[in-house]
């Protein structure tokens, strides 16, 4: 069974291939429809035109996670808020009028899966593709969808081939192995996560009990002095400036090349990238995924929208400005189809939910009242686009020793930056004698991005290129020269002992997603230095309070790239704005957006996490 809880189909052929997309039924004809080339058809089966001059309540624009879960609470608990309330009896059968609007023809936003050559045991993810026990919304909903769990494998020795040599974690840290680095005595026997911590410990002198509310006020108390920075708050310190002063600069070329992310390492906000560093965010720290694709998840949601709540989900369905009477409260919506700008329409709603991360909200028209607001400009720009890319390759077996290249990142400075095994057909439940294994070959971010930009066609442009519109359907399949380009790098990364010339094994299939283009513009976000990141949070839910306009997602979160982020902002303004109950079994001290900050030292009855001895997740 491909999508269990969404979909309750079974007999899915397992030699077929195809997209895992959220099923939307068009509510007149209920159907589920197999296409060629596909496991089940799940895209959006309502377009632009059905949403088009129709009077709504609420208006959700963005079907990713934050704006599937608005309309999955407030579709099943509005009648508890007075304020929707108000705007349900202005109606004569008394009920509220949701409606979600979606650029792209399937919902997820950046979690979706893949399945290449058939193997439906081993999803690729092409967006997110792990969360923690910790992530207490997140988890809630997956117990509430009655949805399984498995651990996300991760090894605790990565192996590393930076600047042509190959070292593992273990051997790092013993010195065994020697780091091809001009790194100065206190940076040495240090693999990458621990030179981190390292150059943490020298800026703040962090203590490894400090809570999510020690770090809290930690980031908006601390400064720090040398010869360059002035006693400076932590927040008003890009986080490349800063590492610059308390390593050597082969120490940062270290830490940038072996740190997997170039996000890292980049000039965010110094307060906020050092917890981000130093921890996971809370315990526990082993990753969990589902295992028949992350993206069972909104499918599952979007069709209990669909077909319990009576939610529409319009698809191709692009919203080009907005613009609010102050006096009635009326947003008007202007829409056109994502395939024709030529066919627009409108439609009405009293509040209007923006579940959207930065450049998607800066694709909408800026030349209307909300966004010629320099309170909503302030905040939205408040965040740095992280671009990211994905490339899957499925191989008819391993050629590849996964005694030493084990489940977890194997990192290098090449464009790949990280690759993944993602097991085998065998390995994650399928027939037992299916060797075909699935490769993340690379994730990489920020400036490897754009090597594998111009590789995504071998071909004469016929059209400009920005118009490519692979990261709102879902990826696009792998160009040979791509593919080539990748397999001749992972050569050089699967040298070992025992397999001197690795040759890769029949490529049965190759699919990369690039979340930097449209309607996307990344694949996660960082606050921007000089910012208090605690106060844009709450700020920019509801910037303007003269209309019911507001913005959610994890882009503006204290979770960014989780899909917890994107859960917490939708909550919170549900809780604090519309007078909703805590989601059921979420606990009432858990922290949606930044804790009450708790100075280190002082007592805390109930911390939000304990930093444990880890290194850096990838």
């Amino acid at each position: 069974m491909l999508v269990r809880a969404a979909l309750r189909h079974q007999g899915i052929d397992p030699f077929l291939s195809g997209r895992l997309r959220p099923m939307v039924m068009n509510m007149m004809s209920p159907r589920i429809e197999k296409a060629p080339g596909l496991a089940i058809d799940l895209s959006v089966k309502l377009d632009f035109k059905n949403a088009a001059a129709t009077d709504y309540d609420v208006v959700i624009v963005g079907a990713g996670m934050s704006g599937l879960y608005t309309a999955w609470r407030l579709a099943q608990s509005w009648q508890q808020s007075p304020k929707l309330q108000k705007l349900a009896a202005a109606r004569a059968d008394n009920q509220l009028r949701i409606a979600i609007l979606e650029w792209s023809d399937r919902v997820g936003g950046r979690i979706d899966s893949y399945i290449l050559d058939g193997m439906t045991h081993v999803p690729a993810e092409l967006g997110g593709m792990r969360f923690t026990t910790s992530h207490q919304v997140l988890m809630q909903v997956i117990n509430m969808m009655n949805m399984a769990t498995e651990p996300f494998p991760m090894t605790d020795n990565s192996q590393f081939l930076l600047r042509g040599k190959r070292m593992d974690e273990a051997a790092i840290s013993n010195g065994t192995d020697i780091p091809p680095y001009g790194l100065t005595p206190p940076e040495q026997k240090q693999t990458p996560n621990q030179l981190f911590n390292y150059a943490i410990s020298q800026i703040c002198d962090y203590q490894q009990n400090w809570s999510d509310a020690n770090w809290q006020w930690v980031k908006q108390n601390v400064t720090f002095s040398d010869a360059v920075y002035q006693n400076l708050n932590l927040y008003d310190i890009g986080f490349w400036n800063i590492l610059y002063r308390v390593l050597s600069n082969e120490g940062y070329d270290y830490v940038w090349d072996g740190g997997g992310y170039n996000s890292n390492t980049i000039n965010w906000n110094a307060a906020e990238a050092m917890p981000y560093m130093l921890t996971d965010f809370s315990q526990p720290t082993n990753f969990l995924r589902i295992p028949t694709g992350f993206h069972t998840l909104p499918a599952a949601m979007a069709a209990q929208l669909v077909n319990q709540l009576n939610v529409p989900i319009y698809g191709k369905c692009r919203v080009v400005r907005f613009d609010t009477d102050t006096s009635s409260g009326t947003t008007t919506v202007l829409v056109e189809n994502t395939d024709d700008p030529s066919q627009r329409g409108t439609l009405t709603t009293q509040v209007l939910f923006l579940a959207m991360p930065r450049h998607s909200l800066e694709l909408i028209d800026q030349d209307c009242d909300f966004f010629l607001n320099e309170t909503v400009q302030y905040n939205i720009q408040a965040v740095i686009p992280q671009p990211a890319y994905k490339l899957f390759l499925a191989y008819s077996s391993r050629w590849w020793n996964p005694e030493l290249f084990k489940a977890g990142p194997t990192i290098t400075d090449q464009p790949l930056r990280m690759t993944y095994d993602f097991g085998t057909e065998a390995e994650r439940g399928g027939d037992p004698n299916d060797q075909r294994v699935l490769l993340l070959a690379s994730y990489a971010d920020m400036q490897a991005t754009s090597f594998w930009g111009v590789l995504e066609r071998d071909t004469v442009f016929t059209s400009p290129p920005n118009w490519n519109q692979t990261g709102a359907e879902g990826g696009a399949d792998a160009t040979g020269t791509m593919t080539r380009m990748a397999q001749g790098m992972l050569q050089q990364v699967f040298v070992s002992p025992d397999n001197p010339n690795p040759t890769p094994t029949t490529l049965l299939a190759a699919h990369y997603q690039d979340w930097s283009q449209d309607p996307y513009g990344a694949g996660f976000h960082a606050w921007a230095a000089h910012y208090k990141a605690w106060e844009v949070m709450q700020n920019v839910r509801w910037p303007m309070r003269d209309r019911n306009i507001f913005i959610c997602g994890e882009a503006y979160s204290n979770a960014q790239g989780w899909v917890e982020g994107a859960y917490c902002t939708a909550e919170s303004i549900l809780e604090e704005f519309f007078g909703l109950p805590r989601l059921t079994g979420v606990p009432a001290d858990y922290p949606l957006l930044s804790p009450t900050p708790v100075e280190p030292g002082n007592y805390e009855a109930n911390p939000t996490y304990r930093y444990k001895e880890m290194q850096y997740v990838y």
